[in-house]
């Protein structure tokens, strides 16, 4: 499991890029418009969409909801902030890989 993660956090990293990532000021200086609506929710959906693959291929899931748990763009955004809240995160990092690490976190795999 913990290569999983180190491959998908090394993956995001790359793939995360200045230009390519939404930082956290730019987030949260956005927040609560249909536009960060819309962009938390696809990241959100993305990462269930990788949890969907790695359970057909038979491995470990990133996180673990509940089953049939929808979670809607305002909960995202608050998994989210108290995720941030919670670790003291400053900077302008990654929305795309703090968000997973707070799904992980708030849905851990026992």
């Amino acid at each position: 499991m913990k290569n999983i993660i180190s491959i998908i956090v090394l993956a995001l990293t790359l793939f995360a890029g200045k230009s390519y990532a939404l930082g956290l000021k730019d987030y949260i200086s956005g927040r609560n418009t249909d536009l960060s609506d819309a962009l938390i929710l696809t990241m959100g959906q993305s990462f269930d969409i990788a949890n969907a693959v790695l359970e057909h291929q038979e491995r470990d899931p990133l996180y673990c909801p509940p089953q049939k748990l929808p979670i809607s763009s305002k909960q995202y955004d608050e998994i989210l902030m108290r995720y941030v809240d919670n670790e003291d995160i400053e900077g302008n990092k990654s929305t795309e890989i703090l968000l997973l690490f707070a799904l992980m976190d708030v849905f851990p795999c026992h």
